[in-house]
């Protein structure tokens, strides 16, 4: 049993190894969007920071213990939803309370109509592997009448860069309402 428990040990330093450098210098660093959607109440979020905690509930079609944006149309309503974040790998409890998964899901969805408040709803995912987080990677996606496009700002990843660590992670998520038919 000692033997197994020091092979655990010696595979996370392995794995681990100390923290990585994060890959950001500052947020203000990766390019923005072109311009604001107007018809939407806010078309930028800072992740997780301006995004609602699900604190074990639902907002829109997301649960649980992730943070969830939500987009609304100038005219009141939910267009959207953005759930920050999921992953598929195995995660690992590391040191200090930090948390490390091979890759990250962020979950959105959107109005197949964002003019009708009861058109369906179309999810789809933007998701990353850790070796392919960079500062300022940018991923984009459409879920119903809706473009999300996520940039990572900050992450730390481990020295490998098969992992990255779950709380450094921070992104912006850009959303843009396109016309009907597109």
């Amino acid at each position: 049993m000692r033997f197994a428990t020091w092979c655990l040990v010696g595979l996370s330093a392995l794995i681990f190894g100390c923290e990585g450098e994060p890959l950001g210098e500052e947020p203000g660093d990766c390019p923005g969007p072109e311009g604001l959607d107007a018809s939407l109440v806010q078309s930028t979020f800072l992740l997780p920071d301006e995004a609602t905690p699900n604190e074990n509930g639902y907002i829109g079609p997301f649960c649980c213990t992730g943070d969830t944006a939500t987009i609304e149309s100038i005219e009141g309503h939910p267009v959207g939803y953005a759930y920050f974040f999921n992953w598929k790998g195995q995660a690992y409890n590391g040191a200090s309370d930090h948390s490390y998964a091979p890759d990250v899901q962020i979950m959105v969805a959107g109005l197949e109509d964002v003019h009708d408040p009861n058109s369906a709803l179309v999810q789809s995912v933007i998701e990353f592997d850790a070796s392919e987080m960079a500062m300022c990677a940018e991923r984009s996606v459409k879920a119903g009448q809706l473009r999300f496009t996520v940039t990572l700002l900050h992450v730390t990843l481990t020295p490998s860069k098969e992992y990255f660590d779950m709380q450094s992670l921070e992104a912006r998520l850009d959303v843009l309402a396109e016309p009907a038919g597109e």
